[in-house]
């Protein structure tokens, strides 16, 4: 069985990136993938999950995990939360060794989408493990869905805004960091 999987959207995005974007700002966010991923991976063999399936996607990468119904909540949350961990350590890192460049910029970024309460991201698969099979699940649903319109409205936001002061996210983010 064929554990690592590439799908078309991944391609496409890559031939994007690759036709409009500079090779080193491609290969730093390659980078920053690389160390998130790794984090889950790190934390999955070190807790003992097994891994069914890595998949590529255009939207990220995708590990899914043998399901357990007797699967400990804080084991699969500490999974979930090792990729935007291993983002800030790394970026903790670049920033106390004088680096507090694009990558680190990245790396913090990278950690915060990833904790964004929708369900293709960490966020919201920890949301998911949380609330599934609570005794008010259907309302804390509700609530996650809230939490979704609100992070959403905030990108959307924070998108408008930088079209308007004519500089990228990324930009906003690197003087942040070198502050």
């Amino acid at each position: 069985m064929n554990i690592i999987h590439i799908g078309f959207s991944f391609l496409l995005l890559n031939t994007l990136l690759f036709a409009f974007c500079d090779t080193g700002y491609i290969l730093c966010l390659y980078a920053v993938c690389a160390i998130h991923e790794a984090g889950h991976l790190f934390a999955a063999r070190l807790l003992g999950v097994k891994i069914r399936r890595i998949v590529f996607t255009g939207i990220g990468i995708r590990i899914t995990t043998e399901k357990n119904a007797a699967s400990p909540i804080l084991r699969d949350a500490a999974v979930v939360l090792s990729g935007p961990a291993a983002n800030l350590v790394m970026c903790m890192c670049l920033i106390l060794s004088g680096h507090s460049g694009e990558t680190a910029a990245l790396e913090l970024a990278a950690a915060v989408y990833n904790l964004l309460p929708f369900y293709q991201l960490d966020g919201g698969t920890l949301l998911d493990i949380l609330v599934t099979g609570t005794v008010r699940e259907r309302m804390w649903r509700r609530c996650i869905s809230a939490a979704q319109l609100f992070a959403a409205a905030l990108m959307l936001a924070a998108l408008v805004y930088s079209i308007g002061q004519s500089i990228a996210v990324p930009g906003i983010l690197h003087v942040w960091i070198s502050i």
